[in-house]
Parts: structure tokens; C-alpha cells; sequence
């Protein structure tokens, strides 16, 4: 649930921030 939804954000952060290691 909320916990769940927290991790799923910092997940997709950081995929985000590794495609753009600018």
C-alpha cells in the first residue's frame, strides 16, 4: 500500500537518474 507506492517512486527515481547519469 502506502509503503508499497513509496518504493515503487524511489524505484522508478532511480531508474530514472541512471538512464540520465547527467
Amino acid at each position: 500500500m502506502a509503503f508499497d507506492r513509496q518504493k515503487i517512486v524511489e524505484a522508478v527515481k532511480e531508474a530514472k537518474a541512471r538512464a540520465k547519469p547527467r
